[in-house]
């Protein structure tokens, strides 16, 4: 009976599918896809498609699989009219594969659009990828006739869409507009209709012409554009470019200044443009572009080519710094390299050049042979080759002056200079470049390579051997002079380099490795040190990159003996495996560091206006040298002030710092495949961008909890005064609730512009908790049991704000509503009870709904303990004055005490 039920499901199932597939059209369009859909509406990978255009030319689709082990997911939309690889775009910032399960894309009722999922060994759920969208209003997504997808708000406007927000493609429809900012990649088959980005990759230059070049080193290859204007006049170079029946260029005011014909046409003509459904794709390194025939939708016909065919221009055939013979079709190596059909090791660090120089972990086309360094006796010699001009190059007067700036360098491993236009481009790395043609001896191109072999070190065998040969009294104090070498220094010395190299083991994610010679050039030998703090300075550095100069702030730990070195390794490898195992566009991002010997570096990326506390506190005297900034790294700069009043955070900007520092916290806490405690919360942490966005750095005190760990104790005291949690003091046992404590004093901190410590006002939190109490006298407090709790119903909100708020921000610049709820938020965070705290979690969504959306409000305790931590007068407090005893003052000493005197 089971049998036959199991066959009658079978064949109910085929029929179903038949069904299915019959609703399919050719063009693989699926009749009754919705266009729309509302509020609340969730997409799983249970389906794959879920959304279709009205035109049946697009469709929204996720999907989840299973490679080498790992689950993986994607979602975008896809082409209808080009399958396999037809998606256009997907839900992540480069166009990669997610690594989780359960994965959904989830239109919230706030209005988000939200891509969530389960990462591997963990139990909750993350947000990888979200729109900004919450409370404009948003009741639907739609999926719009050009392939956009949008977001619309109650009156029919888009408040997000997709051509803004993804500019990493894998296709490009018809019609599309493609910016300078649009990167089309080149697709390495993945899974099912799903790509990944290859090694090459397609932009729109700055001089109006599609540049073709390699992702790992931005090796341009070929250029495809019309002839501008040579009058110097911007409006002459293109500033888009749309697919049609040509390529077609426009200016920015989206006049047509010229086409690149078709160069291929199959027997069927190509139709109007306005009927024209083609699409352009990189595929091998070649720019192609088609369309489907009109009587089968599956069969294309190609009506472009950049025809990139010969044997020598594809820069990734002949692997690393190798020489190519066009005639011959050969590979050969420079002098100093040779030849080698076993790819080592691969030491590359980001993804482009792991995937350009180590092609068998990626799928990718692999290398015949590459070339490896043997003799650096020929670094930097000249070599006559011939390649693309580079749009990267920058003019020199000589040979020499650009093999001067490749040695000079530390990020450039080989140089092109062009004596036809005197100009000179570096790279960190070169792969296939072309000899000269047997015709002509030289092109007037000339390549450089920095060739740096590891030497060997002799060790102590030769000493061994010579002291073997002395006389009997002599070999005695040889020998035991070796034994106290070898246990006085060179135990310790292996001992911290074992543990040392276990530590870059450890990390899954490890940031670029730097020595200590290239920051001691990026940093002009350290001069222009922007700050100091507890364990070092930071420096400003500068990286001449073949994309242009990047600067970045270098930390530098102060270097120690033997004594103090494992206390100061704690502390930067606490950093390292912290910072760089997560990624947040509200976490400072680590870009290397360095490890020789004593020294200890950290390389961060450079934030332009400081630390907050430089623009919180009321203005001090100017400082001495070094005071003019701080980047990055969370090191304090002296000078803590704004240095002009115009330069006074606003209430606007005050919310979106506070928001951005809970939302890099939250994903510590809650989203980070390790729950990460920061332990260090203060303004001195939170670096600020251009426009005033925070970012949470300083990770030298940060703990990783694991996913499922709720707590941790700490053996000594460490911190910084007057923002430690109280729990700290009582038994050292630190969880998550212990930043939220120290976030909230940072919150009293923007709201009164005073410090949490103050000769004036004592404790920031104790000062604030007399004024809320003085707003309504004794009125503003109940009694429960053996709590007391706040009222705030009864609360003089405008009395309130006079008294707390920041005397420099104007009343009328500040809604009390927001200035009250912030304040009510501020309070609930520094609870001496962690439970009576909130999470980071509801932090961020009580502080992004303020403005519309309200909540509960958090009750606020004053316990017997709290009343001990935060001493409050209910009774006899004076209302007009700020100021609390010597006894009080004493008394919150005992929150602060720092043992690194922070």
């Amino acid at each position: 009976m089971s049998f036959h039920l199991l066959l009658l499901a079978l064949q109910l199932h085929l029929y179903i599918y038949s069904l299915l597939q019959g609703s399919t059209s050719a063009a693989g369009s699926i009749s009754g896809l919705p266009s729309t859909v509302s509020l609340g509406t969730s997409f799983s990978t249970t389906h794959t498609l879920w959304m279709q255009s009205q035109n049946e030319v697009f469709q929204l689709d996720l999907r989840s699989w299973v490679d080498e082990g790992a689950d993986q997911c994607m979602g975008g939309v896809r082409y209808t009219y080009k399958t396999p690889n037809a998606l256009i775009w997907t839900f992540n910032t480069v166009p990669e594969p997610l690594l989780g399960t359960n994965c959904n894309l989830i239109l919230r009722s706030n209005g988000v659009l939200a891509f969530e999922l389960t990462p591997p060994s963990s139990s909750s759920r993350v947000v990888a990828w979200q729109t900004p969208t919450a409370g404009l209003r948003v009741q639907n997504l739609t999926l719009q006739d050009d392939g956009n997808l949008v977001l619309v708000n109650d009156t029919g406007g888009i408040v997000w869409q997709s051509f803004d927000s993804f500019h990493h493609l894998f296709m490009i429809p018809s019609g599309m507009r493609f910016l300078q900012n649009i990167t089309l990649y080149d697709r390495v088959s993945l899974y099912s209709d799903f790509s990944m980005p290859g090694c090459y990759a397609l932009q729109m230059g700055s001089q109006g012409r599609l540049q073709m070049f390699t992702r790992a080193n931005i090796y341009v290859y070929n250029t495809i554009g019309i002839n501008a204007s040579t009058s110097g006049n911007n409006a002459s170079i293109a500033n888009y470019i749309i697919f049609n029946q040509d390529i077609e260029f426009y200016s920015s005011r989206g006049i047509l200044m010229g086409k690149v014909a078709h160069n291929i046409l199959n027997d069927d003509p190509l139709p109007n443009p306005t009927n024209l459904t083609g699409s352009a794709l990189f595929k091998d390194g070649n720019l192609l572009i088609n369309r489907p025939s009109p009587t089968n939708p599956n069969h294309h016909l190609w009506y472009y080519n950049s025809s990139i065919s010969g044997f020598c221009d594809f820069p990734l055939v002949c692997g690393e710094y190798g020489l190519c013979n066009e005639a011959t079709r050969e590979c050969s190596c420079p002098p100093g390299f040779q030849r080698t059909f076993t790819k080592p090791a691969c030491t590359a660090q980001d993804e482009p050049t792991r995937k350009c120089s180590c092609p068998e972990e990626f799928q990718m086309p692999k290398f015949n042979s590459t070339c490896v360094p043997v003799d650096d006796a020929y670094s930097l010699h000249p070599i006559n080759v011939s390649f693309y001009p580079q749009p990267s190059a920058v003019r020199v007067d000589s040979q020499g002056a650009c093999r001067s700036l490749c040695e000079q360098n530390a990020s450039c491993n080989a140089a092109l200079f062009d004596s036809n236009s005197s100009s000179c481009a570096l790279f960190p790395v070169l792969y296939t470049v072309s000899l000269p043609s047997q015709n002509k001896a030289t092109t007037g191109q000339v390549m450089f390579l920095k060739i740096t072999m590891v030497s060997t070190s002799s060790g102590s065998a030769t000493a061994i051997i010579v002291g073997a040969t002395v006389g009997g009294a002599a070999l005695i104090v040889i020998v035991v002079c070796l034994v106290l070498y070898w246990w006085f220094w060179w135990r310790p010395h292996n001992i911290r380099m074992q543990a040392q190299k276990r530590f870059l083991q450890d990390i899954s994610k490890l940031p670029p490795r730097f020595t200590y010679k290239e920051l001691e050039v990026a940093t002009n030998n350290f001069s222009r040190r922007l700050g100091t703090g507890g364990f070092g300075s930071v420096y400003e550095g500068v990286f001449h990159m073949p994309t242009g100069i990047t600067r970045v702030a270098v930390k530098r730990l102060d270097e120690a003996g033997a004594s103090a070195l494992f206390t100061m390794d704690e502390q930067f490898k606490a950093e390292v495996a912290t910072i760089g195992s997560v990624s947040h566009v509200n976490l400072v991002t680590l870009k290397g560091f360095c490890m020789e010997k004593n020294a200890r570096l950290l390389v961060f990326e450079f934030m332009p206006k400081g630390s907050l506390d430089r623009w919180l506190y009321t203005r001090e005297p100017p400082q001495a040298e070094g005071s003019s900034s701080s980047a990055s790294g969370g090191k304090k700069a002296k000078v803590p002030v704004a240095e002009s009043s115009t330069e006074l955070l606003d209430w606007e900007k005050r919310c979106c710092i506070a928001l951005d520092t809970a939302k890099g916290l939250e994903y510590l806490h809650h989203q980070a495949a390790e729950h990460i405690v920061h332990c260090d919360v203060k303004p001195a942490n939170i670096l600020l961008s251009d426009d005033f966005h925070a970012k949470v750095g300083d990770f030298g005190l940060a703990k990783l909890t694991g996913s499922d760990a709720q707590s941790f104790a700490m053996t000594t005291l460490k911190g910084t005064r007057g923002y430690l949690a109280p729990e700290w003091l009582q038994h050292a046992t630190i969880t998550a609730k212990s930043d939220v404590y120290s976030y909230g004093i940072v919150l009293l901190e923007l709201l009164t512009g005073k410090k949490c410590l103050d000769p004036e006002y004592g404790h920031l939190p104790t000062w604030v908790m007399k004024a809320v109490s003085a707003a309504k006298g004794d009125t503003t407090c109940t009694s429960t049991a053996d709590n007391k709790m706040l009222d705030y119903d009864t609360i003089d909100a405008s009395l309130l704000q006079e008294k707390i708020m920041d005397s420099r921000l104007l009343c009328d610049s500040v809604p009390s509503g927001s200035f009250q709820r912030v304040l009510i938020l501020a309070l609930a965070s520094v609870q001496v009870d962690p439970v009576d705290r909130p999470s980071m979690t509801s932090v961020v969504q009580m502080l992004e709904d303020i403005l519309e959306i309200s909540y509960s409000t958090p009750s606020l305790k004053l316990t017997q303990m709290s009343q001990k931590y935060f001493p409050v007068n209910l009774s006899g407090w004076d209302s007009t004055s700020c100021s609390i005893s010597d006894s009080e003052i004493s008394g919150l000493g005992q929150l602060g005490p720092s043992a690194n005197g922070r």
